[in-house]
This record gives C-alpha cells, sequence and structure tokens, in this order.
C-alpha cells in the first residue's frame, strides 16, 4: 500500500466557549509571548470581502470562527471558538457533544494526495473542507482508526515554520 510521510506535527487545535475568556485564564497562570497572539475572526474578514468555502461532512455549511494561535510551549496552540453555539458546523457541534478540549492536531504531510486517494478508496469522506483563495485545509476524523482529527493543510503556521520553511526539516 501506498504511503506518506508526516513531515511535522506542529499544531494542538481546541475548541472553546469563549477565546477572549481562555487567552485570560492563560495570562493568569503562564507568561505568554504576547507577540504571537494572532486573533481572528472569519465573520470579521467575511465582512472585508474574503471569501471561504466550507464544507462540513460533505455538505456545503456557512459558519463563522473566532481563533486565537498562540507559541504555547513550542506548539501552536490554536483556539477555536464557534460564533453560532446552536450546532449545525463542526465546532459549535463538537462543542455541544464534547464541551471545550483539544479537537485537532495540524500536521504537515510529503503528500496529502495520498491521503486523499487511501481515504477515498476507503470511503472515508473529509470531515471538514475550507477553501480561502488558493488555499485549502481539511480535516479527517481519523479518532476510530488513530484516536485523533487531523487537520492537512496547505503550509506550517507557528513557531515551527521557520524551521521547517529554512530547510532545517529532516529529509
Amino acid at each position: 500500500m501506498e504511503k506518506t510521510k508526516v513531515e511535522i506535527v506542529f499544531q494542538v487545535g481546541c475548541v472553546v466557549n469563549s477565546v477572549d475568556q481562555v487567552l485570560e485564564n492563560l495570562r493568569t497562570y503562564f507568561e505568554l509571548e504576547e507577540e504571537t497572539i494572532v486573533i481572528k475572526s472569519s465573520k470579521e474578514r467575511a465582512e472585508q470581502g474574503v471569501r471561504v468555502e466550507n464544507t462540513y461532512n460533505g455538505r456545503p455549511t456557512d459558519f463563522h470562527i473566532k481563533t486565537a494561535r498562540l507559541n504555547f510551549g513550542g506548539i501552536d496552540l490554536e483556539y477555536v471558538e464557534p460564533l453560532n453555539k446552536d450546532g449545525g458546523d463542526p465546532y459549535s457541534d463538537w462543542l455541544k457533544e464534547h464541551g471545550p478540549g483539544i479537537h485537532h492536531i495540524n500536521m504537515k504531510l510529503a503528500d496529502r494526495s495520498i491521503i486523499d486517494r487511501i481515504m477515498a478508496e476507503k470511503n472515508i469522506p473529509i470531515h471538514i473542507l475550507s477553501k480561502t483563495g488558493g488555499l485549502e485545509l481539511e480535516t479527517y476524523d481519523f479518532r476510530q482508526m488513530f484516536g485523533f482529527i487531523a487537520e492537512l493543510g496547505d503550509m506550517v503556521v507557528g513557531p515551527m515554520k521557520d524551521t521547517y520553511y529554512n530547510g532545517e526539516k529532516e529529509k
């Protein structure tokens, strides 16, 4: 069977009720690198004309999230707050079913198309697909197979990106 290599696991994503409250809690107990905190809202970006196409379990879905990313001990920690708490999208459904906590790990593969082919052959659908301009990310719900949800994107972000893109990654 064809395989691909995981080049780097660089992010842990958590779903939370409130990004602002979590950041306040983190600041209470940890020294944070404030300059690494990046807060974004897909709703604000949509109002600025940034178009995102989302698919959730194979269905087009319109939803908005607020995110905060920061360097936390050398890994990119991402907090995702669904702006709709009623369900019907991946993050509010997660929050309703599981409560706040770890949702996914983000990794860069040597060849993502191999995983896409294998999953298609096994009838394992893409859990979430988001396209913004020329970039896309997808998640697969691998919890039954591997014990985690994997986010597979086109680029590495956070504190590990410099090492990855400056050629210091393992060959």
